[in-house]
């Protein structure tokens, strides 16, 4: 599915960007700003799980206590370096297991669901989209970070 494959060159432009970011950086929240880079990175990694495998009755790749620390509603303060790690150990291994799951047709059922945004999801296929433009939007937010940071 191209939206897959779209998500794996997201997930590239993510890490790029992260990586120029010093450590002392990724965890700093500017004036302005509710979160820092380092939560922003992990959210999307965390809500791509939610989206596509607890929407689908599946069990995430990922951790719960990783998913827990940042998925919506939380904030910078309910993650911290050790777990932030290893959410963006699984950065570019999400994309690749939802292509095998996906090809394999894990993905029986999914549960409607309307995002904050007021987007209505009623397939997997919908939620993979939606999740490019999610990802998208916080690509933004971890650029315009970087730029209050220097």
């Amino acid at each position: 599915m191209r939206a897959i494959r779209q998500l794996g060159d997201i997930r590239r432009v993510v890490s790029k960007v992260v990586s120029g970011v010093s450590d002392e950086d990724l965890f700093r929240v500017p004036e302005g700003f509710a979160n820092h880079v380092a939560w922003n990175a992990a959210h999307v990694v965390v809500t791509q799980q939610r989206l596509h495998y607890r929407l689908s009755g599946l069990e995430p790749h990922l951790a719960a206590d990783l998913i827990e620390k940042y998925q919506k509603g939380t904030g910078p303060e309910a993650g911290d370096e050790a777990s932030y790690r290893r959410v963006m150990e699984f950065l570019h291994r999400g994309p690749d297991l939802l292509g095998v799951d996906f090809e394999n047709g894990r993905f029986e059922t999914f549960t409607a669901y309307t995002t904050s945004a007021g987007i209505q999801l009623g397939t997997i296929e919908d939620a993979i989209v939606f999740n490019n433009f999610h990802e998208g939007i916080h690509l933004g937010y971890i650029m315009a970070l970087r730029k209050a940071l220097a």
